[in-house]
């Protein structure tokens, strides 16, 4: 393919799904693995298209089915690369910004659930250079759902289990360095969207009061050897990984 081949193709993919609306449903499990191929290609014009393409099927596409077949997608991305979680989440922060508030509110405990666990924060198992890159923009890209998860449903995030797990999502990420070659920009990222974002949504002022909150779990949490997150997490990311669309 050729980059206008490709550009051209996503105008097709494009005008496809604005005239098919909701009958795009009927085609998700072919629909999302195109994106999650081509969210990170090498130009700039194609991944420009296949964003906009995401941000129309989050508004096109039957919500429920759309939202259970990209968590299950997320929740098993552990099974492959580091590049392929990012195109994930990249794809699904997309969906989260075509969709209305009350269509992403009843996936948000699923969500929070499996954006918490560890394939998404942990260290790098590789310090070469190019799994560093990719580690951070998976980072990046997990701060970017969670500023629109919290965009599109800021009131559902406040409900517990879910505001507990997207705290310990952004903190786990805050406390694993990627290289200080970046300046450590999704630490940072993370840090200001626990204080500039989910506090908020919360009813908490800024981070400080996040922390007061909830950093005593998570650290009751860790000492005593528990998942992040907690049992409830992972039983939830893998029922949601099980369900079928």
């Amino acid at each position: 393919w050729t980059v206008g081949g490709k550009v051209r193709g996503a105008r097709v993919l494009l005008g496809t799904l604005w005239l098919a609306r909701g009958a795009a449903t009927d085609h998700v499990d072919a629909l999302l693995p195109a994106l999650y191929a081509a969210a990170d290609d090498d130009d700039g014009s194609v991944r420009a298209q296949v964003s906009a393409c995401a941000r129309l099927a989050g508004s096109a596409v039957e919500p429920d089915t759309l939202m259970r077949r990209a968590v299950r997608d997320c929740a098993t991305s552990d099974a492959g690369s580091t590049a392929h979680r990012a195109a994930c989440l990249h794809t699904l922060s997309q969906l989260l910004r075509g969709m209305s508030g009350t269509a992403v509110g009843e996936h948000v405990p699923a969500l929070a659930a499996t954006l918490c666990q560890p394939q998404f924060c942990a260290a790098p198992a590789s310090a070469a250079e190019d799994a560093g890159a990719a580690h951070t923009r998976m980072q990046l890209r997990l701060v970017a759902v969670v500023e629109a998860l919290v965009g599109a449903a800021g009131p559902a995030c406040a409900g517990e289990p879910q505001a507990y797990e997207l705290y310990c999502a952004l903190v786990q990420l805050s406390a694993v360095p990627t290289s200080a070659g970046d300046e450590y920009v999704s630490q940072r990222r993370a840090a200001a969207a626990l204080g500039e974002a989910l506090a908020p949504a919360c009813g908490a002022r800024d981070a400080r009061e996040m922390h007061a909150r909830f950093g005593g779990r998570l650290v009751d949490q860790l000492v005593a050897g528990e998942p992040i997150g907690g049992k409830a997490a992972v039983a939830a990311a893998a029922a949601a990984a099980a369900r079928s669309d």
